[in-house]
């Protein structure tokens, strides 16, 4: 994965350049490629990509430094950059326009624009936040940033203090979401916002947001032709950019990548070359159904079934390799997955996500639309309801009405927050996680704080457009990208998102938002619009996540289970948490039976994995 890191210094700078430079730079864990540096006491860049010159350009004000896959809708900008590279067509650009060359950037990217002369400087990331920037303002004139969170820290200037509230929000969320860290000293920006420095001042902008427009002037047989055709477009632009002969596809047999597996087999010389993660534990496996596109579309299928003993080995590694505390565990299978592709040949790989972000396919949409009967009824019915449910003791405890309680409890919340009712850490719960004087120390409505203010902001109204517009930021941004970039960083390959290609997101904001769920079908117009492309097989099958038996191998595998209980004693050391708490997590979870808190070990252990391998 493509680096960068640099800073713009106060006047008077006195640490030596080059030797600063270098330490942020051997900071960067990923994958390198050539590197090229430009350094001063006012300012300095460090860059490793596949064509370092013409990311970085230094020769007169402003420096600009961009990785990426940036591109233009101005013919003359899209010209230079054919011509000079990704770094003098930005430099043009932002002499032209300033911040109005986002009106005219496209694709996946991250930058940075360095003006000396007028102390200003200008940092950005793409609209859908495939690319990461991390900052700090050690002063009110001193700006220090790079793509990883690692090279910031490296800084002398920078301090590296973890602060209990990070914690808080990362086990909230299993990662650390943006615009918050990890780290108390810096800040990372989110999907399509920029950092603007002048004057002494500075100011996070968003200078996009999923344009949702509701196209009522066409049929949905229309629309559906125009997807396809989009789709395609989109996958043979990502091709395009690499090479067909060594780019393969993910394929779980889900419909996006089975989609894309299918679209990449059109352009590919030969069978497009496919990769799949099965595993022996069948409520897990998904193999027939990636077999059953192999099956239609003629693909060379690669297979790897992973085990618990992979995962022991492996899961350090993940933690160690990320900047920042991940615990998304379908990590492991994602690098197992390109694994596959680089030991295959492969240098790149297509992925399906951030189809469900666009096309609503994500299972809790249906489930809040079936919550809507209840918010329905007369008010006095559903005060009946809570009435029996909770208060008559004939009824409370019966295996029924405990589920109803359950469902009323979830009901009775609103949007966003009710898509969270079933994450553990509520915050009437963290009592039981937390001390007393942890308590009055954090902030416990901030992550939900966070949650609705990005619902909000969503450029609709519609409740199904605004969980769409949360989940590409919490649940595609946040988390799904840092989870493939990574795991293919990890393994040497290069990924690209087709689903994520600026002109399809736009277009899918224009599908009217009912047409997403007609007839209580999840992705139904998807699944109409695919449905003679695509296996019957896949087009049929359930929703299912992308995860791994973690709870099952820790019954029987002696390597993994203590791996787990060990970094739970380790953490519990660091006196983050009321001493009780990761005690009953690890009785709870070596019961035979499962319970709430077995979902909470992968995360606890890949904080602490990460704790350790990051010298703290």
């Amino acid at each position: 994965m493509s680096a960068f890191c640099g800073w713009l210094a106060a006047p008077g700078n006195d640490l030596p350049p080059s030797e600063t430079l270098g330490d942020m730079a051997a900071a960067f864990r990923g994958r390198r490629f050539e590197s090229t540096s430009a350094a001063s006491p006012a300012a300095a860049a460090w860059v490793t990509t596949a064509v370092p010159q013409s990311a970085l350009c230094d020769s007169e004000d402003p420096w600009v430094v961009v990785v990426g896959s940036p591109r233009w809708r101005d013919p003359l900008l899209a010209e230079a950059q054919r011509a000079q590279g990704p770094a003098k067509a930005l430099r043009r650009a932002y002499r032209d326009h300033g911040i109005g060359l986002f009106d005219q950037i496209a694709g996946a990217f991250s930058f940075a624009v360095l003006d000396r002369s007028h102390r200003r400087a200008l940092l950005a990331i793409d609209r859908m936040g495939v690319h990461s920037l991390y900052y700090s303002e050690a002063s009110t004139e001193e700006l220090v940033f790079g793509t990883t969170a690692d090279m910031v820290r490296s800084h002398p200037r920078i301090g590296a203090s973890v602060p209990l509230q990070a914690i808080y929000n990362y086990l909230h969320a299993f990662v650390c979401r943006s615009p918050g860290t990890i780290y108390a000293e810096q800040r990372k920006l989110g999907p399509a916002q920029y950092l603007l420095i002048e004057d002494g001042r500075s100011r996070v902008g968003t200078y996009w947001r999923t344009p949702f427009a509701p196209d009522l002037t066409r049929s949905p047989e229309e629309l559906q032709e125009e997807l396809v055709a989009q789709l395609r477009r989109a996958v043979r632009n990502c091709v395009a950019e690499a090479s067909a002969e060594s780019t393969g596809a993910f394929l779980s047999g889900g419909l996006d990548s089975s989609t894309v597996a299918g679209l990449l087999n059109e352009v590919t010389p030969g069978p497009a070359e496919t990769f799949t993660i099965g595993f022996d534990e069948a409520s897990y496996d998904e193999m027939r159904y990636a077999e059953a596109a192999t099956r239609r579309f003629g693909t060379r299928a690669h297979r790897y079934y992973l085990t618990a003993e992979d995962t022991a080995e492996m899961a350090p590694k993940v933690a160690a390799y990320y900047d920042e505390p991940f615990g998304n565990s379908s990590a492991l299978p994602a690098f197992f997955c390109a694994a596959q592709a680089r030991d295959a040949g492969m240098t790149c790989l297509l992925a399906g996500d951030g189809g469900d972000e666009i096309l609503a396919g994500n299972s809790r949409y249906l489930e809040q639309a079936d919550r809507g009967p209840y918010a329905r009824l007369p008010p006095s019915l559903r005060a009946a309801l809570k009435l029996a449910a909770f208060h008559t003791l004939l009824l409370r405890n019966t295996v029924f009405w405990r589920k109803a309680q359950g469902y009323i409890a979830r009901a009775e919340l609103a949007l966003p927050e009710r898509l969270e009712a079933y994450n553990f850490y509520q915050v009437d719960r963290m009592s039981e996680v937390f001390d007393a004087d942890s308590l009055r120390e954090l902030d416990l409505e901030a992550p939900w704080r966070e949650m609705r203010q990005t619902y909000e902001a969503a450029a609709s109204s519609d409740s199904l457009q605004r969980m769409m517009h949360l989940d590409l930021k919490q649940a595609l941004a946040d988390a799904d990208l840092k989870k493939v970039q990574g795991m293919c960083d990890l393994a040497r390959v290069d990924v690209r998102f087709p689903f994520l290609d600026d002109d399809l997101v736009a277009f899918c904001a224009t599908i009217p938002p009912e047409l997403h769920l007609r007839d209580g079908r999840l992705r139904g117009f998807y699944k109409d619009a695919f449905r003679d492309f695509l296996p019957v097989e896949v087009i049929d099958k359930k929703k299912h996540g992308f995860g791994m038996p973690f709870y099952e191998w820790t019954r029987d595998h002696p390597r993994l289970r203590d791996l787990a209980y060990d970094s739970l004693a380790s953490l519990r050391r660091r006196h983050l948490f009321r001493d009780d708490f990761i005690e009953r997590v690890t009785k709870q979870h070596a019961r035979a039976e499962a319970t709430v808190y077995d979902g909470l070990v992968w995360d606890l252990m890949m904080l602490e994995l990460w704790y350790d391998s990051h010298g703290f």
